[in-house]
C-alpha cells in the first residue's frame, strides 16, 4: 500500500457514506399533532387531528376493521372547491422517526363514500405519509347522492383525488417541515381509474401510480354492461352453472390450461359454436339460442358498423358469468354484477329517474348519452401521457383475467390504445407497464396467483419488489428499475395463515409466463416470461378513444 492509499480509502469512504446517508429519509422535527387542528392549509380546512398510539382499530369502507399497530397523527381534512362540494379525506402521518420521507394516496372505488383504510395502514406500516378520502360524498350504490348534484358527481369522478393530493402534500410539509420526496397513488376498480385521470389530468400530482382493474372508460362500460344484460335475458339464451362448466371445460380443453385456468386467455379464439346441439337441448350442448348469446358477451357491444364500444369478457372466465351477468333462470341478469353496474347508475346519473326499458334500450345510444352527459366527470380516456412522462412518472395497472365487473380486455384496450398514441410498446414500456393474472378476480381473490399486494386483496408475502406491486413501484420511480416481473401468490383458501399454495410471475403486457416443463408447477421459478404467439386483443390499435 503507497502513502496515498489510506488517503483514497478514507475519501471513498466518506462518498461512500454521503451518498448512502443521502438516500436516507431526512429526519425532521415535527409540528405537535394537535398544533394542525382548525388551520387552513393550502385551501384545505382541518377540522380534526388526534394523535393516536395503538391499539387502535378502525372500521374502513367495506366495512372491515382495521388493526393499527403504528404510532400516527391523523389528521381529517375537509375542501370545498364549489359551494356544493364537501370532500372529507384522512391524512396519516407516521412519527419522523418512521418515516420513510415518501407520500402514498389512495382512494376507494365504486360509488363508496367513506373513507378506505386498509392500503392507508398497509402504507402507515411501511413508512409512508399516507391519504385517503370520502370521494366528496357520504353512501354508495346507487348514486342517488348524485341526483341534482352535478359538482359533487365531478368531486366523484376525479376532483376529490387531485384535491387530496395538494392538501395532503401541503398538510406533509407543515407536519415534518418539508414535503415528500416521491408521491405515490394505488387504487383499483374506480380507485384504478382514479390513478388513470391523475396522470392524465393532473401528471404533477404523483411520481407514480398503480391502476388496478382500472374503470377508465365507464361510459363505455355502461354499454358494456346493457349489452350483456340483454344477451342473457334473450329468449332460451339463459346458462345454468352447468352450462357454464361445460363451456369452461370446453374453452380449457381446446386453448391448453395449466392449474384450471389459461395461461393467456387473450390468444384462445374458441367458438361456442362447437357445443352447438346437433337435435334437440341436453347437457352436453348449448342451443342455437345459448350459442348466440355466448358470441355476443365474448365480442362485447359493437355499432352498426361492427365498431367495438369496449371489448367483451375473455374466454376462460366462464365460470364467473353466473355472478356476472346470468344470474337466477327465473329472472335471468338481476341481481347480478352487470345488472347492479348498470341499472342504478343508467337510473339515477343517466336518466335520472326518467322511465326507461332495459329491454328496449340500445347500448349504443346509451354509450352516447353517457359519454356526452357524464364522460367529462367520470372517463379517464385520454392516451396522450406525454406530460406525465416527461416528468418521469410511472404507471403499473394489473388486471385479473377472470375479472367479473371490469373485463381484462378492456384494460388492454386502453393499455394499447396509449402504445399507439405513445410511439409503440417500447415507448410506453418506458413508463407504463400492464401486468395480467391468470385466474385472478376483481381487485383480489380468485383461483389463480392473486396477491402482490397493492389496494385490494391480500397482502404478499414479502414487501419487496418481487412480490408486491407497491414497493415495485417504488424500486422503478426511485431507483429506474422497472418490473420484469412480479410473483403473485396464492394461499390455500385465500388465507395467508394457511400458507403458499402455488406461485407464478406475472409478466409485462404483451408477454406471457410460460411453464418449463420440467420441477413443480406451482414454484415461480419454473415459470419465465415469454413473448406471445399472437396479439391478445383484436382491437389493437385500431382506434383512438371516442
Amino acid at each position: 500500500m503507497n502513502a496515498r492509499s489510506p488517503r483514497l480509502f478514507l475519501d471513498k469512504l466518506a462518498c461512500a457514506i454521503a451518498a448512502a446517508c443521502a438516500m436516507l429519509p431526512m429526519i425532521t422535527r415535527a409540528a405537535d399533532c394537535q398544533s394542525l387542528s382548525g388551520k387552513t392549509i393550502a385551501g384545505a380546512t382541518v377540522v380534526e387531528t388526534n394523535d393516536i398510539n395503538p391499539p387502535f382499530v378502525i372500521a374502513s369502507a367495506d366495512a372491515q376493521r382495521v388493526s393499527v399497530t403504528t404510532p400516527f397523527c391523523r389528521i381529517r381534512g375537509l375542501v370545498r372547491p364549489t359551494s356544493d362540494s364537501n370532500i372529507y379525506f384522512e391524512v396519516w402521518l407516521p412519527r419522523p422517526e418512521s418515516w420513510n420521507g415518501n407520500y402514498q394516496g389512495n382512494a376507494p372505488g365504486g360509488y363508496v363514500g367513506s373513507m378506505f383504510y386498509e392500503p392507508t395502514e398497509r402504507a402507515l406500516r411501511a413508512g409512508y405519509a399516507a391519504s385517503t378520502t370520502d370521494n366528496g360524498h357520504t353512501g354508495s350504490e346507487p348514486a342517488e347522492w348524485a341526483l341534482g348534484h352535478p359538482e359533487r358527481f365531478a368531486d366523484w369522478g376525479w376532483r376529490a383525488v387531485h384535491e387530496t393530493a395538494v392538501a395532503t402534500k401541503a398538510i406533509i410539509a407543515a407536519y415534518y417541515g418539508r414535503g415528500p420526496r416521491f408521491s405515490f397513488f394505488i387504487g383499483c376498480s374506480k380507485g384504478g381509474g382514479s390513478a388513470m385521470m391523475e396522470a392524465q389530468r393532473f401528471p404533477t400530482d404523483y411520481d407514480g401510480v398503480i391502476a388496478r382493474a382500472m374503470g377508465w372508460n365507464l361510459s363505455a362500460r355502461l354499454a358494456m354492461y346493457l349489452w350483456t344484460i340483454q344477451a342473457a335475458q334473450a329468449p332460451g339464451a339463459w346458462l345454468s352453472p352447468a352450462k357454464l362448466e361445460l363451456l369452461h371445460r370446453s374453452v380449457l380443453a381446446s386453448c391448453g390450461a395449466t392449474d384450471g385456468m389459461l395461461d393467456n386467455p387473450g390468444t384462445c379464439t374458441f367458438d361456442p359454436g362447437r357445443l352447438q346441439c346437433t337435435t334437440d337441448d341436453a347437457t352436453s350442448c348449448l342451443t342455437a339460442e345459448q350459442v348466440a348469446g355466448v358470441r355476443k358477451i365474448y365480442a362485447g357491444p359493437v355499432d352498426a358498423g361492427g365498431q367495438s364500444l369496449y371489448p367483451g369478457y375473455p374466454r376462460g372466465s366462464e365460470l364467473n358469468w353466473s355472478r356476472a351477468m346470468m344470474g337466477q333462470q327465473d329472472e335471468p341478469a338481476v341481481g347480478t354484477t352487470a345488472y347492479l353496474g348498470f341499472s342504478g347508475r343508467a337510473r339515477d346519473l343517466l336518466f335520472e329517474r326518467a322511465n326507461w326499458d332495459l329491454r328496449t334500450l340500445d347500448p349504443v345510444d346509451v354509450y352516447r348519452q353517457a359519454r356526452l352527459k357524464l364522460g367529462t366527470a367520470w372517463d379517464a380516456v385520454d392516451t396522450d401521457l406525454t406530460a406525465f412522462k416527461a416528468r418521469g412518472g410511472k404507471i403499473i395497472a394489473y388486471q385479473g383475467w377472470t375479472d367479473d365487473a371490469v373485463p381484462a380486455n378492456g384494460t388492454i384496450d386502453y393499455f394499447d390504445r396509449v402504445a399507439n398514441r405513445m410511439g409503440g410498446l417500447d415507448n410506453t414500456k418506458s413508463f407504463f407497464r400492464l401486468f395480467l393474472a391468470p385466474g385472478m378476480d376483481h381487485c383480489g381473490g380468485g383461483i389463480g396467483p392473486n396477491s402482490i399486494g397493492g389496494p385490494y386483496g391480500l397482502p404478499a408475502p414479502v414487501h419487496d419488489a418481487a412480490h408486491d406491486v407497491t414497493a415495485a413501484l417504488a424500486r422503478w420511480v426511485e431507483q429506474g428499475e422497472a418490473p420484469e416481473q412480479i410473483v403473485a401468490t396464492h394461499y390455500r383458501d385465500n388465507d395467508p395463515a394457511k400458507g403458499i399454495t402455488t406461485q407464478r410471475p406475472l409478466c409485462p403486457y404483451p408477454a406471457a409466463a410460460r411453464f418449463n416443463g420440467r420441477g413443480d408447477d406451482r414454484r415461480a421459478m419454473n415459470w419465465a416470461c415469454t413473448a406471445p404467439t399472437a396479439h391478445l386483443t383484436r382491437n389493437a390499435y385500431a382506434h383512438e378513444e371516442r
